[in-house]
This record gives C-alpha cells, structure tokens and sequence, in this order.
C-alpha cells in the first residue's frame, strides 16, 4: 500500500500528498483516471487549434481542385482502436481467401 501511495503522490495530482491517506485505492484511481481524461481533452483541444491554424496558412499555396485541409490532416486521430476478436479475423480471412478464388474448408479437429 505504501509503495502505492508513493506512485500516487508522484503524479503531481495532489497538492498535499497527505490528503492521499484519507482515501482508498479506488478513490485515488478514479481521481489520477480524471484528470488523465482532462489531460488528454486539453491536449486534443490544443490540437485543434493547432492544427487549424497550419491549415489556414496552407491554404493560399493549395492547387485548384484539392480538398481544402483540416486540422486532421496534421494530427491524425492517435485513439486506440478496440481489439479484433479472433472470429473477426476469422471471418475477414475467409472473405479475402474467397474474394481472391480461395476455398474455404473446415479443418478437421
């Protein structure tokens, strides 16, 4: 527990390091996921701006005919995409196998 505590206070969250002895694990793990989540909505807005700004002054230098650029064009979306389950990857296998005149069989257990 002492070393869990240690690891809290060290994320700078806290102020007072002492006010993480009045609070379970739980509480402390929901307040240092907050504040990640805060964190991470700040740094996104920060992109946006960023981002909309390289794409104003890139725009006079665009051809004709281009699509105009986002601000999703200099920071692409970085959020983690769910996990494939292995019957997904079973049934995309199969498609390409038949898509490319593949055959399908069972493999016998």
């Amino acid at each position: 527990m002492r070393e869990y505590l240690d690891i809290a206070a060290n994320t700078g969250y806290w102020t007072d390091p002492r006010i993480l002895y009045d609070l379970t694990p739980a509480e402390i793990a929901a307040v240092i996921a907050g504040r990640m989540a805060q964190e991470r909505r700040v740094q996104q807005a920060e992109n946006i701006r960023a981002g909309t700004i390289c794409a104003m002054m890139v725009a006079p230098y665009r051809s004709k005919g281009s699509p105009p650029l986002t601000w999703k064009d200099f920071f692409p979306d970085t959020t983690a995409k769910p996990a494939q389950s292995e019957g997904h990857m079973k049934r995309i296998a199969k498609g390409i196998a038949l898509a490319f005149g593949g055959k399908v069989v069972q493999r016998e257990s």
